[in-house]
């Protein structure tokens, strides 16, 4: 039982040192008074809308994907050997493998 002592010893100091920390935290903080957070954020303006009343159709989202996918290609296109994808010669070829694809390129 002599040998669990230390192991007590530590878990007691790091549950006293988590509860002063949370405690000096709470009594230190800024309160900030409550109209404060109802005031338009730096601006000064009111807001004309609540930021999650418009939702965006389907739509939106695959046509972003697209142009993702088209920027992506390009920069493939023109700066072949930089970039986040993996390459290998073999034979004169340049191998790339993405995600979901290889592609061979000749050079």
């Amino acid at each position: 039982m002599a040998s669990y002592l230390p192991i007590l010893v530590f878990t007691l100091v790091s549950i006293g040192f988590l509860v002063v920390t949370l405690l000096a935290a709470r009594l230190l903080r800024h309160r900030g008074s409550p109209t404060t957070n109802l005031d338009p954020y730096e601006c000064g303006n009111e807001p004309e809308t609540f930021a999650h009343d418009h939702r965006f159709s389907i739509r939106y989202y695959l046509i972003a994907d697209r142009q993702e996918m088209r920027i992506q290609r390009l920069a493939e296109r023109f700066a072949p050997n930089v970039g986040l994808l993996a390459t290998a010669r073999v034979g004169g070829q340049t191998l790339r493998t993405a995600a979901f694809r290889t592609q061979k390129v000749s050079v």
